[in-house]
């Protein structure tokens, strides 16, 4: 069982509680992820549940193996106080729901997917058009994954959610149903009182943060909210709320970003960040960069450039930091090769006198859509009000060429360096609107080749592991940069 099980408690009305019962469940790590949000927990079995002590608990959480019947069910009603919470997880069918919701009305229920042991999804099932709307949380990249979304979505449109969805979660309100506290109260006081939530739970990593999909009743996505639940993912999370109060004052033209709402922390302790949306249920973007791209880049450079001692610049100092604590799992050698591509990237980029700019730090087409003929652009966590040009239009190529394409490192350099191909056009035009030229090309490309290798040896070192993806993104990383290194006349990596 996942302990991000725990998490689906942001789409309740209340986030916390003081005293909670629960029944047919051991598992460890989903306990001590409910530990974090109730104060004090008892454990009882399902065949116990009639002797747990009545009207006591303010929340009561039982799992099913099978569907429970109603005598089941209202000994869970029968543990908590007036007001307090009943939550039922049950596998999914398409009789066992009616059934439960017949007997007791009032329930809001959510399907949870993939599964209990790999939680990536909540989504409101007993509302198709939200249901289908969920899936806007989950924007993949892969063909094979975007056709699994489609499906979902069309069988989610036709009240069939429940095909794809394995486990359900049916909550209730015991008498004052309309006392939202909490995340919920903020997003009525926001969004209005008509509203429907979805969760995603995030990526997996040290940087995981679950996110609240807001919608209105036809399923009409409203807004997000992003919930930093340790000191790592509050910094990231205040870090994006600076950088779309920056945001709001820069003309981006045809392209556009989120609208802060609210950031600030909760009682419970965590921080979270409210944003709006352009986002719609099928909302996608091209994998290419194209013109819209390199415009939106071109914009953000001129409207945010500043001209600044590159050695003394935030970028060259928050690099220069995170190669004087690479950790256990990067070797000396790696780290003096990584330190002498710094030291020339930096002295050359002193030299030409590169003015800096904003840069969002993961532009990808993931973190982008098209809203008509408009550039949408989120997920600013890892901006940067300061920082070296083609920074993103670099990133945007690399993690397009490796991640979806699984580029070899030959056709990579290519598409950087080469004259044909349509990322190389796409870099070349954004150099030719910033007038950076293209002398620096290289040290700005082997520069940030560094801070990419350097953060993902520092979320090694925080997360304690590098998946398949991460490894595939270092190893061509550092492939490109020792060609950049090579060319200059120095040792390759």
């Amino acid at each position: 069982m996942d302990e991000r099980l725990v998490e689906t408690m942001l789409l309740l009305p209340e986030n916390s509680f003081g005293k909670g019962l629960f029944s047919g469940i051991s598992d460890r790590e989903a306990m001590e992820g409910f530990a974090k949000r109730i104060g004090h927990m008892e454990m009882t079995s399902i065949h116990e549940l009639g002797h747990a002590q009545k009207t006591s608990f303010d929340v009561a959480v039982s799992f099913f193996e099978a569907a429970p019947g109603a005598g089941q069910v209202r000994k869970v009603f029968d543990a908590v106080r007036p007001g307090g919470t009943v939550i039922v997880v049950m596998p999914s069918g398409y009789f066992r729901l009616p059934r439960i919701s017949r007997i007791f009305p009032g329930a809001r229920v959510y399907g949870l997917s993939p599964s209990l042991d790999d939680l990536r999804l909540a989504v409101p099932i007993e509302n198709s058009a939200c249901a289908a709307a969920s899936l806007a949380l989950y924007q993949p990249s892969l063909k094979r994954a975007k056709l699994r979304k489609a499906v979902a979505y069309y069988l989610a449109r036709l009240g069939l959610t429940m095909v794809w969805v394995r486990w359900l979660m049916l909550v209730w309100r015991t008498e004052s149903p309309d006392m939202a506290k909490g995340l919920f109260s903020l997003f009525r006081e926001r969004f209005g009182e008509e509203i429907e939530l979805a969760l995603f739970t995030g990526t997996p990593g040290y940087l995981r943060k679950p996110t609240v999909q807001i919608m209105d009743a036809s399923g009409g996505i409203l807004g997000y909210c992003k919930v930093a639940i340790n000191s790592q993912t509050k910094e990231v999370v205040e870090n994006e709320a600076r950088t779309l109060e920056l945001l709001s004052s820069v003309d981006l033209g045809p392209a556009t970003v989120p609208e802060l709402i609210h950031c600030g922390g909760l009682p419970d302790g965590t921080t979270v960040l409210v944003q709006s949306t352009k986002k719609e249920h099928l909302s996608a973007a091209p994998l290419s960069p194209g013109r819209v791209h390199a415009d939106f880049l071109a914009r953000l450079f001129k409207q945010t450039r500043q001209e600044r001692q590159f050695l003394e610049s935030p970028p060259s100092l928050e690099v220069r930091k995170k190669l004087s604590r690479p950790g256990e799992n990067a070797g000396e050698g790696l780290m003096r090769q990584l330190l002498a591509a710094f030291e020339w990237s930096s002295g050359t980029l002193e030299s030409a006198k590169i003015p800096l700019c904003l840069a969002h730090r993961d532009f990808t087409p993931w973190n982008t859509f098209l809203a008509g003929e408009r550039l949408y652009v989120f997920d600013w966590e890892f901006a940067r009000s300061s920082w070296i040009p083609l920074a993103d239009a670099f990133h945007f190529v690399l993690q397009k060429g490796i991640l979806v394409d699984h580029a070899e490192e030959g056709l990579l350099w290519e598409r950087l360096t080469g004259d044909a191909s349509e990322e190389r056009r796409f870099l070349r035009n954004y150099v030719a609107d910033t007038g950076i030229g293209e002398s620096a090309y290289r040290a700005l490309l082997a520069f940030y080749l560094v801070d990419m290798i350097t953060t993902y040896l520092v979320h090694y070192e925080g997360y304690g592991q590098v998946n398949a993806d991460g490894q595939e993104l270092l190893a061509r990383w550092k492939g490109l940069l020792a060609r950049v290194m090579e060319m200059e006349g120095s040792s390759s990596l």
